[in-house]
């Protein structure tokens, strides 16, 4: 004759398993959407303490999903630094331009092609 009181410990032992699993996942939701959205460092810690807050002050996890849904990180992930982007463009172009006044000066091309093809890069700056 088996005991009925194994049965209602493993009973509740399964609940709380289920129930800690369930949890966890909910508390990832507002981090994952934070992580998803390029938001990072301290911006990210504080969504992370109060999602995981929410276990205990069930407020705290609203609040971090709102911070994770409506807070615009102060740069987006993969963004690269615009000024570093424009130094390499001018650099490029610079170097192209400077080509091209050896050609012409070479005699390889005409004084029309270089300025044809210097408005061209000036241009796509």
């Amino acid at each position: 004759m088996e005991d009925p009181n194994i049965d209602g410990c493993l009973f509740w032992l399964f609940c709380f398993v289920v129930g800690g699993l369930i949890s966890y996942f909910i508390i990832q939701i507002p981090i994952m959407i934070a992580k998803n959205r390029g938001i990072k460092d301290s911006e990210l810690t504080t969504i992370t303490i109060l999602s995981w807050a929410g276990l205990l002050f069930g407020i705290t996890w609203f609040i971090a999903l709102a911070l994770s849904l409506i807070y615009q990180p102060k740069k987006w992930v993969g963004e690269s630094n615009p000024t570093e982007s424009a130094q390499t463009i001018s650099t490029d172009n610079v170097e192209k331009l400077l080509k091209l006044n050896e050609l012409k000066e070479k005699g390889i091309i005409t004084q029309e092609e270089f300025d044809k093809q210097k408005k061209n890069l000036l241009s796509s700056m």
